[in-house]
């Protein structure tokens, strides 16, 4: 089960691929992850 939330938002959410979904979390950790590193070197 995936939990989604829009915040604020008054509109309705989309339909999303759970291929989209998994994706775009690896993606916000490995970004994370970089600036973490970045701010640690600094």
């Amino acid at each position: 089960m995936i939990y989604t939330d829009n915040g604020s938002r008054e509109t309705p959410l989309e339909e999303i691929d759970l291929l989209t979904l998994a994706a775009d979390q690896v993606r916000l950790a490995i970004e994370n992850e970089f600036l973490r590193s970045r701010l640690a070197a600094d």
